[in-house]
């Protein structure tokens, strides 16, 4: 039986507690808010100059393995430990510098020939060797590529580029070092080799020249990380005043004639750099050095900032710019609040006395409606035993929570969980609307299923279709995927949405193993094994809410969806169960290995489109599948060149070894054809599809 409420929650404790507390809290936030404003005056600058002083010495210290290295190096050189002229010497020892020091990006030997030596460190951690040699006059450019982790021996490929133009003897690095004779600092410019601005530490030795190379990403990535007290910034700017590093990206950019843009400071997208750029103690400090200290306002909020130099080196200062908000450095006036605290001891005495007692036992209450708000922001939806209060209003707002987590129950199950947590933590009601988002959408179906059906009782399809899809469903959202759509035996899903992550393409290959691995796994006695279809793509899509204002569904809409379908469709014609297109094969190639099936327009789509099957992990293949795999591509390639004879003769060599692959079959029955009826000058080896 339920305990009755008899005592509302406002009656009793406003008149007991609320003169007294009201009392005392306007004593003590009058002469709290006193203090704060005196002390932060005498306070707030002294602490700015601390943390512009911390910030300038982890700049430093992010500077610190350039130089280094470049001590090194030369001190190696001058002891006749590097021989410069030795390639094979020469890249060794680049290779263990750079792996040693991981703030380097690039290392490079230019010699007055033209010849060239550069090590550098990729975007995937691997080390990359380029060496331009020149023989009689004549250029060799050779790459040589390493997987990630590799040492200096394990090549992973080899590669000429007859086409690369590149030569040391102009670029800015080796045309200051020998212009100074000694160490020479660049501008910020954008590396060759990728066009990523950065800046080079180089210096001569006879007629060859060092260079070491950082680039602005890096320190971008530095300063993202480094907090000003709680909430402030710290950026980066050379002698003439421009930003050179800055938590945003879109500070330092390309133009648009391949050359770097700088923006100045009060031409920084950060609107509290451009305030600070349009003082004038910035110009003060850009000619005279020392350090300055500066207030702004920015949407009625003070900042204090200050304009730090710091030496790279005798000819070349930078300039670090700190800034917080003046509110960051209330914690100084504590010492003040507890004098505070002692003028308002015997207000805080009569209120004890007469609301302990009452108070404790509100608070037992209201612990009760906290841990129950708790359950339910965490969307713990379990029911458990039934809490009331003897408070009205209390007991009110439990009976409401249990009705909202019987509301939600039924209303998660509608929708994908992650957009049912979003819209919670936003408090808003779902609307009509979309964003553009990069994700990788996922298609699948059951392979046969109509005849599955057909042996099958309609209550019994209808759970073991709920076992299927309950099993796919859980592996895709082990992998991060979203479930967004049912239709029939159908799933779709997508990678990277409702909250955007890297590398969705490579859990969206995951997601698609495993799922083979669950239906494959789900049989019942007659009826064959449950076997899944799946298309992949990854596209920039519109990603939110659809349908109409009383009755929407949250998904995805745009070209590349409709591609997904479509691939997942392919399966059929080439005997595959994963299809992926070029756009995701891109991205994953690396971690999975892949066969290139096919380069078609899918019905209803006029765009070319690569078709890539999924075959597995990396590592995991065997080596008999890996030589069936080169076998069917070399065979692909003499296709896609309009050989169409040696074509059919390498696919029916694909066949004789794996009778049963379909789309060696395919393409043997295209490459007759197109011996009969020569396609012509037109040729681009894409197979225009007739149905989906």
């Amino acid at each position: 039986m339920q305990r009755r409420s008899w005592l509302p929650l406002g009656v009793s404790i406003s008149t007991a507690l609320t003169g007294m507390i009201l009392l005392t809290s306007a004593t003590l936030l009058l002469l709290s808010g006193w203090t704060q404003h005196t002390t932060m005056l005498a306070t707030s600058s002294a602490m700015m100059f601390s943390e512009a002083a911390t910030t300038q010495q982890r700049v430093a210290a992010f500077l610190d393995p350039i130089r280094e290295a470049r001590d090194v190096v030369e001190a190696h050189i001058v002891g006749g430990v590097v021989p410069l002229h030795d390639d094979v010497a020469a890249e060794a020892y680049l290779f263990e510098l750079l792996w040693v020091h991981q703030g380097l990006s690039m290392i490079n030997v230019g010699r007055a020939d033209g010849s060239f030596m550069m090590v550098k460190r990729q975007p995937d951690g691997s080390i990359s060797t380029k060496q331009i040699g020149v023989i009689e006059g004549a250029r060799h450019v050779r790459w040589r590529h390493r997987s990630p982790g590799a040492g200096l021996g394990q090549i992973l490929r080899t590669e000429a580029d007859p086409d690369d133009d590149y030569d040391p003897r102009t670029r800015p690095w080796y045309t200051g070092a020998i212009a100074t004779g000694g160490e020479h600092w660049s501008d910020p410019y954008l590396f060759w080799s990728d066009r990523q601005p950065g800046v080079t530490v180089s210096f001569p030795s006879g007629d060859t020249v060092v260079a070491l190379d950082i680039t602005l990403a890096a320190l971008h990535d530095f300063l993202a990380d480094t907090v000003v007290a709680e909430h402030g910034l710290a950026v980066i700017l050379d002698a003439q005043g421009r930003v050179i590093g800055s938590p945003e990206t879109a500070d330092v950019t390309a133009d648009g004639d391949g050359g770097l843009k700088l923006l100045a400071a009060s031409d920084s997208t950060i609107a509290v750099v451009q305030a600070v750029g349009a003082t004038d103690a910035l110009l003060e400090t850009l000619q005279g050095g020392g350090e300055r200290q500066v207030s702004v306002v920015v949407d009625d909020e003070v900042w204090l900032g200050v304009l730090a130099p710091i030496q790279i080196h005798a000819d070349r200062r930078w300039y670090v710019v700190a800034l917080a908000p003046e509110d960051d450095f209330v914690g100084t006036i504590r010492a003040a609040n507890v004098r505070n605290a002692g003028v308002s001891v015997m207000f805080a005495l009569l209120s004890l006395l007469i609301s302990l007692v009452l108070g404790r036992w509100v608070t037992q209450e209201l612990r009760v409606l906290v841990a129950e708000t708790g359950r339910i922001e965490r969307l713990d939806l379990t029911s458990g035993e039934h809490k009331t209060s003897p408070f009205q209003e209390i007991a009110d707002v439990l009976g409401a929570f249990e009705r909202m987590r019987t509301g939600l129950r039924s209303f998660h199950r509608f929708m994908p969980t992650e957009v049912v947590k979003e819209l919670l933590e936003a408090g808003k009601e779902p609307e009509l609307a979309g964003e553009p988002r990069v994700i990788t959408v996922y298609f699948s179906d059951v392979v046969g299923f109509t005849p599955i059906a057909e042996k099958l009782q309609p209550m019994r399809l209808a759970e073991l279709l709920g076992e299927y899809l309950g099993a796919l469903s859980g592996r895709i959202r082990e992998h991060r995927g979203t479930v967004v759509q049912y239709v029939g035996d159908a799933i779709m899903a997508f990678f990277g949405a409702p909250q955007a992550y890297e590398g969705h393409p490579v859990q969206a290959c995951r997601a698609a193993l495993a799922c083979l691995e669950s239906g494959a796994a789900l049989r019942d006695g007659d009826p064959p094994h449950f076997r899944t279809r799946i298309g992949l793509h990854t596209a920039e899509v519109a990603v939110g809410n659809f349908g109409a204002p009383d009755r929407m569904y949250y998904g995805a809409l745009g070209d590349g969806v409709n591609l997904a379908a479509r691939l997942e469709g392919l399966n059929k014609k080439y005997g595959t169960s994963v299809c992926i297109s070029d756009a995701t094969a891109a991205l994953v190639v690396d971690v999975f290995v892949l066969r290139q099936l096919d380069r078609v327009a899918v019905k209803g789509r006029t765009a070319p489109c690569g078709v890539y099957e999924l075959i597995g992990v990396r590592g995991e293949v065997s080596d008999d599948r890996m030589s069936k795999i080169e076998a069917y591509e070399l065979a692909l390639k003499a296709y896609y060149a309009g050989d169409f004879a040696q074509a059919l003769a390498a696919f029916e060599a694909v066949l004789s070894v794996e009778p049963g692959d379909r789309a060696a079959a395919l393409l043997v029955q295209r490459s007759h054809h197109y011996l009969q009826h020569p396609p012509g000058d037109a040729w681009n080896g894409v197979h225009i599809m007739q149905d989906k």
